[in-house]
């Protein structure tokens, strides 16, 4: 029986989760969560434009993160009032 690996999974240690946090970036899913929309609508952000992406790893194990502050521009709460 084979197990799965930590990136097949892709779960995060809490290592990880800590050095991620410090600098500042979120996976997909904390995105979509704190914008309200499904994963697929983060693809589209990121095709459009509106989202840049932060690939780290090689190109079959590459795992995307989003700066804070990117998201944080898209959700419109940055602007000058």
């Amino acid at each position: 029986m084979k197990k799965e690996t930590n990136v097949e999974k892709k779960e995060l240690t809490k290592r990880d989760e800590i050095l991620l946090d410090e600098l500042g970036l979120m996976t997909k899913n904390e995105v979509a969560e704190l914008l309200q929309v499904h994963t697929s609508s983060i693809d589209r952000y990121v095709r459009e434009g509106k989202l840049p992406v932060k690939k780290i790893g090689t190109s079959k194990q590459c795992k995307c993160y989003y700066k804070k502050q990117d998201v944080i521009t898209l959700l419109g709460l940055n602007e000058k009032q």
